[in-house]
């Protein structure tokens, strides 16, 4: 196996091996094996006489290192170091070696594998939840989990409060891997090697597992891409008067279903994490927005952040998704050139599979801490990734 598809095999697999802990310090497994392939693939691109770069990403990894060099020395957050680096080789690989690794039907294929297995024991999950009351593990035995609490998930069952998870740690992790395996599968271009499972088999199983999930952001972002799929497909096929009356009664089914449905513990526990006062989903998490009218902070950290340091030791508990989180670490300067990057390459998509990629990236930014984690890396791998068949690379 050459070094491209070994480092793209661990950038599918970083998000699943995150969760075991590598025996030393806070790095995990998922470090362990890529922070080699990052070195590794830097030396690479030394050699090679042609690389491709994207000037944003090199921008913001230059502006990234002079930031943590100057926070890590002048407010002395030496134990905060690592979060540092672990960021920067995050963007840096979205820099340097995403764009000349990462093989772009290989990781097609291969990612689509992992999703169909996720999705499949996410079903079985399901299935033993709500039928059978009994919760199957998705966690490795052998190897040690970073949280605790994995490994007792299940141990006490109680009707409506477990939920799927898969191979994941949380079920809103689930939600944001198998979405972007619906859009490669919805939107992507690419050549079918199997027969047993189509396009449509793989959408179906992945739509479902988002469902079980009972994640509101499995939900939003389901509306969001097959809302995004169903307006492409009218306007291309220019969809007669007929067809959407036909469509208008399907939705008026399905509406019908989900009234039913809302008589389910599924539901009753998606709306309880959604509406109630002690609401902690997608919805319940913009409270960390506060930390924007947050008073205990001087001129200095409202410009260039508070580092890596958590926002608890000053006083402020809430969950921070990636926004806030980049405003509380970075200050002002920090999320205006993050929001540059993004911006710039937006603009410069070119299919509506890439296009579709950074919006739910977007949308997942705004909840959760997407931004700031391996989501970004994974997400800006199938935007910016090698064409194994023609050594096309796109210009994001």
């Amino acid at each position: 196996m050459n070094f491209s598809k070994l480092f793209t095999i661990s950038i599918i697999l970083y998000p699943l091996f995150s969760l075991y802990s590598g025996g030393i310090s806070s790095l995990t497994i998922a470090d362990i094996v890529f922070l080699p392939l990052f070195g590794l693939g830097l030396l690479r691109n030394q050699k090679n006489k042609e690389n491709y770069y994207h000037n944003q990403w090199v921008i913001y990894v230059i502006y990234f290192i002079f930031y943590s060099l100057t926070i890590i020395l002048y407010d002395g957050q030496y134990s905060y170091a690592f979060k540092n680096i672990r960021f920067l080789v995050y963007i840096a690989s979205i820099a340097f070696l995403i764009p000349n690794f990462f093989e772009k039907y290989y990781g097609i294929n291969f990612f689509r594998n992992v999703c169909r297995a996720a999705s499949i024991f996410g079903i079985i999950q399901a299935i033993g939840i709500y039928v059978f009351h009994f919760y199957i593990s998705g966690t490795i035995r052998f190897l040690t989990v970073v949280r605790d609490d994995l490994e007792n998930y299940g141990s006490n069952y109680t009707s409506g409060v477990l939920r799927v998870r898969s191979f994941f740690g949380e079920p809103a992790h689930l939600a944001a891997y198998l979405a972007l395996g619906l859009i490669i599968c919805l939107f992507e271009d690419y050549p079918e090697n199997k027969k047993i499972f189509s396009r449509t088999h793989d959408c179906i199983l992945i739509t479902l597992a988002m469902i079980f999930s009972v994640s509101s952001t499995a939900y939003y972002l389901l509306v969001l891409i097959w809302g995004i799929f169903f307006i492409n497909y009218m306007k291309i096929h220019k969809i007669p008067k007929a067809v959407f009356i036909r469509n208008f009664v399907v939705v008026f089914i399905i509406v019908l279903g989900l009234y039913f449905f809302t008589g389910t513990d599924l539901f009753k526990t998606f709306y309880n994490r959604n509406f109630s006062e002690r609401a902690d989903s997608y919805n319940g998490r913009m409270s960390g927005y506060g930390i924007f009218n947050f008073e205990s902070r001087n001129l200095l950290y409202t410009i260039f952040g508070n580092g890596f340091v958590d926002s608890k030791n000053y006083g402020y508990y809430h969950f921070l998704p990636s926004i806030p989180l980049f405003y509380w670490r970075m200050g002002v300067l920090g999320l205006v050139m993050f929001a540059f990057v993004i911006i710039v390459s937006m603009l410069k998509c070119e299919t509506l599979c890439q296009k579709t990629v950074l919006l739910i990236l977007t949308i997942l930014g705004i909840g959760t801490q997407a931004y700031a984690s391996y989501t970004l890396m994974l997400y800006m791998s199938f935007i910016l990734c090698v064409d194994n068949k023609s050594k096309l690379r796109c210009n994001v």
